[in-house]
């Protein structure tokens, strides 16, 4: 893990917890998984990390998707996936220590409204390992993270190439780069030739 106070340690857990299993209180009981997104990318079917995975809201349509899924985030939301799912699928393993992770190859990388939470300093570290770990990630996250520091995209550019933007619909890197802070933008991402 990274030096900075992760999210966890900073947010109200029972509220954090609310807002993600009660769907920002709307009349469902959860989250929908980002299946539009998933719909949009190529390249299932193989090895999978759920980075950042959460309560598991997307694990499950993962599973369906690909071989093996592994769903990694702190111990404490990995505890609360446990008592919020039961029992997973037979092809998911939930993993909380980031050196064990971090010597796995995946096909792809998903991270769903999580790099918007991470530190920028530990955002580069998480995204230098990943350059060795992933063939590419699929993203959906806010322009600007938690911690007024840099966009998103910004931290991403110098190592990561923007193969497909999925939202805004049919759009560009220039078209993510004109967002507002609090937007959301989803894409497919490959590490940059040379890395």
């Amino acid at each position: 893990m990274g030096k900075y106070d992760p999210w966890e340690k900073v947010a109200d857990l029972n509220v954090a917890r609310e807002i993600v299993l009660t769907g920002w209180g709307s009349k469902t009981d959860k989250l929908p998984s980002d299946d539009w997104l998933f719909d949009q990318f190529n390249g299932w079917g193989g090895r999978v990390l759920d980075f950042g995975c959460g309560v598991g809201r997307n694990i499950v349509a993962l599973s369906k998707r690909n071989h093996e899924v592994v769903g990694f985030d702190f111990p404490s939301m990995i505890q609360l996936l446990g008592k919020e799912k039961g029992s997973l699928p037979s092809n998911v393993r939930l993993e909380t220590d980031w050196e064990k992770v971090k010597a796995e190859r995946f096909d792809v990388t998903v991270a769903t409204l999580v790099f918007q939470h991470i530190h920028q300093a530990d955002l580069w570290l998480y995204l230098e390992d990943l350059i060795s770990m992933t063939r590419s990630i699929c993203i959906h996250s806010r322009v600007r993270d938690d911690f007024a520091g840099p966009r998103i995209p910004d931290i991403l550019r110098p190592r990561w190439k923007f193969a497909k933007v999925f939202y805004p619909a049919n759009g560009t890197l220039d078209d993510v780069l004109r967002m507002g802070p609090e937007d959301h933008f989803s894409a497919k991402l490959e590490p940059k030739a040379g890395g």
